[in-house]
């Protein structure tokens, strides 16, 4: 989650990233305080912050666009490595 608030504060206009930037850092602080059952109720607050202006949904489009290629990939890869070692048990 904090991966996320970085990439996104990353791709924020330089002017745009001083305004959001408290609220940024006041997210990050209570991610480690966050338990399991508060856990969705707090993703929930992150994705209202990173909808709640044009800005913030272009930035987090541009974080996601930019790490999802190679994060499907690697899935990718471990699949196919998967499938690999399923066949070796099943021949073996």
């Amino acid at each position: 989650m904090s991966d996320l608030l970085e990439g996104v504060e990353r791709e924020l206009p330089d002017a745009e990233r001083a305004a959001i930037k408290l609220s940024f850092d006041r997210l990050r602080t209570r991610i480690w305080r966050s338990t399991s059952q508060r856990r969705d109720e707090f993703e929930l607050e992150v994705e209202g912050l990173l909808q709640s202006s044009i800005t913030l949904q272009i930035a987090s489009q541009k974080y996601i666009s930019r790490i999802l290629p190679p994060t499907l990939a690697a899935a990718e890869a471990t699949m196919n490595e998967s499938r690999a070692i399923l066949k070796r048990f099943e021949n073996g």
